[in-house]
Parts: C-alpha cells; structure tokens; sequence
C-alpha cells in the first residue's frame, strides 16, 4: 500500500479508502462490484471481517456516510481499539436556504453527534457538501471560524469540499476559497472531468483529493462484460481501472466498496509501483467503445450532464 499526506495538512491516507456502504460477503445481491444500492442489513461480524482485513492490506482510511454506517464502524474501531491507526472520514449535509443566517450551534450539535455514533472525540476528515451559498462571504466567514474552533479543541484534522451535482465552476471556487483542505468528487474512467480543472487545480493549491465511484456505479463493469473483459470476475480490470484513477497524481486516495474479499484484495493490488502500459491503457478503451458506454452517456445527459465528458471526443 502507498500513502499521501491530505494535502497540506498532517492527515496520511492510503490510497485506497474503503466506503461503507457495500459488505456483502455471503450471497452477494449483484454481479461484479458495488454501486447498484446500500445495504442497512450487514451485520457487525460480516462487517469486520472485511474491515480487519483492509487493515490487513494497509488499508487506513475509512469512510462513512449514513447513521447506520457510522454506528458499525464505530463499533469496529472501538472494539479494535486501534483509533489512532485509522483515518475515519464522515459526513454533514448543511446546505442552508439563507446561508447568512445559518444555525452555527446547530451545526457544532450535528458534529458532536457524529462523534457520538463513530464512538470518538475526534474526526480525521469532514466531508462537507455544500451548495452556492458558501461564496456568502457571511457564511464563508464564520465557517472558517467554526472549522478553526473545532480544529483547535482537537475534534477535527481537515475538511474536504463536496458539491454533490458535479459542478467544475462551484468546486473550483471552493478550491480559491483557501477555507477547505480537500476536494471530494467523483472520479474514474467514465466520469473522469475533474481531470480538466478540479485536479490541477488541486495542485496548484496543495489540497488534498479524494475520489469516491470510481466504477460509476457498477457502469464501468457493464461496459467491461461487454468487451469481453470480464472473464475473472472483473478482478483484472477493477485493478487497471483503479490504476487508471491512482495515476494522476493529484488524488490522494480514491474510496471503494467491496462485495467479496477477493475484491478488497484485487482493488488493493492496482497500488503498485508499475506504470499503466499502454497496452493495458488500450484495454480500458475497450470499455468506451461500447453500447453499454453509449447508454450510459445518453443516462449521464439527462441526470447530471456536468459531470460528463465523451471519451469518443478525447483521449488519453
């Protein structure tokens, strides 16, 4: 496993994060890997098991999203008792109708709260999604105090920036704000636009980028069986497309889900030292040279058009 400090704070994540939504180790609901729903109904030692062996593997960063994700990793760490060895990241959706008046006691409540369900008196990194507001300079003021107070008492190590509808203009203006540490977006090779804008900028500005989809919720692997590309499960193109994403050098880490042990193992194994041949690279253009690539495009047009760029038009 290889490691990346989260931009210029002290925060270290491996490069491979696991997500918290997909653990099903026995009978499996889907073909292939994660993406087509969440699962509420795994249970805590199904769950370990492929927690302990993510640390196993070096695995160190740790997402989480829903309240019922929060209560089971937080149990797993607690019961490890290995806190300070993970990187717990976790959510708060607070996009205000009138950001100028927004509840800030409200706000410090919901984090103390989260605290509470991850079972710890601190967060490694808070993955706040925001709206337009944010550019009120009112707002944008007295969140930088709110995230300063909470750093300064010790209960949070850095924020990272979230949209949520795939806006380059609205993220990149969170990136000059100079008030986040990190972008969080989603990335892979079939919503690759934030390799336009969004990672130079991350660059240029020292912040750190975590990536999360980067199977594009299990589209990637419908293109793959499509190519004929699918023959071990998908294992041998998982790693490809996760290199694929781990080759730009501005992302930190990009977070997985997992619905077998083979493939936390196989998503693993894309961290290597070895280079993306281009015979590999021409592998993966096989996936967008498909119906199921021309489907998926005609999807991303009529849901969130922003987040997409035609491979047809652009290469490597």
């Amino acid at each position: 496993m290889e490691y990346r400090n989260f931009g210029k704070t002290s925060v270290v994540v491996s490069r491979i994060g696991l997500g918290s939504h997909m653990f099903p180790l026995k009978d499996p609901r889907w073909d292939g890997y994660h993406g087509k729903g969440i699962r509420e109904d795994v249970i805590y030692e199904e769950k370990r098991i492929v927690f302990e062996r993510a640390l196993a593997l070096g695995v160190v960063l740790f997402d989480c999203d829903f309240d019922f994700e929060k209560t089971l990793v937080g149990r797993i760490v607690n019961d490890l008792g290995n806190r300070s060895e993970v990187v717990l990241a976790s959510w708060i959706d607070y996009r205000p109708d009138n950001p100028q008046e927004v509840d800030w006691n409200r706000f410090v409540q919901s984090f103390d709260e989260m605290l509470e369900k991850l079972q710890t008196d601190y967060l490694d990194i808070l993955n706040w999604r925001f709206g337009s507001g944010f550019a009120v300079p009112a707002f944008t003021d007295a969140f930088q105090r709110q995230i300063d107070d909470l750093k300064a008492a010790g209960k949070l190590r850095a924020t990272a920036f979230y949209t949520g509808d795939g806006s380059d203009d609205l993220i990149c203006e969170a990136a000059m704000s100079g008030i986040c540490d990190a972008l969080f977006r989603g990335f892979g090779l079939l919503n690759p636009q934030a390799n336009e804008r969004v990672l130079p900028l991350c660059e240029e500005k020292d912040l750190g980028f975590l990536g999360f989809i980067p199977f594009q919720k299990g589209w990637f692997f419908e293109c793959a069986k499509e190519a004929m590309l699918m023959g071990d499960g998908g294992e041998e193109v998982a790693r490809l497309g996760l290199k694929w994403v781990l080759e730009h050098s501005a992302v930190s880490s990009t977070l997985v889900g997992v619905s077998t042990l083979a493939e936390l193992e196989a998503n693993c194994a894309a961290v290597d030292v070895c280079p993306l041949l281009d015979i590999e690279h021409e592998r993966l253009m096989r996936l967008v040279q498909t119906s199921t690539y021309e489907r998926y495009l005609k999807l991303m047009k009529e849901q969130n058009p922003l987040v997409l760029r035609d491979w047809r038009k652009s290469r490597r």
